[in-house]
């Protein structure tokens, strides 16, 4: 059996590095109660993790994000999808 067969459908290679990212956005929303900016004048990290949500959120719209990370940002960030729903949700 090849290693490709080996994975479970929808698998990614990168899986592991993404829930990091995700754990991090996260941890970050907890902190400060807001999505991160991508304001030259937000932090680098910061920026980092929004640039990471908003690589998601085009995946998404494209239909190229993988269902189970789709799932994942579902239930842990409700709203992702928009800084509007967002804030619509967590207001």
């Amino acid at each position: 059996m090849s290693e490709e067969q080996r994975r479970p459908a929808g698998f990614q290679l990168d899986d592991d590095r993404w829930l990091v990212r995700l754990a991090e956005l996260l941890e970050f929303v907890d902190q400060e109660g807001r999505l991160p900016v991508q304001s030259l004048s937000a932090p680098a990290e910061e920026r980092r993790l929004s640039y990471w949500l908003s690589n998601q959120r085009a995946e998404h719209k494209c239909r190229l994000l993988a269902g189970h990370r789709i799932d994942e940002l579902n239930q842990k960030l409700p709203g992702w999808g928009s800084t509007a729903q967002w804030r619509a949700i967590h207001s």
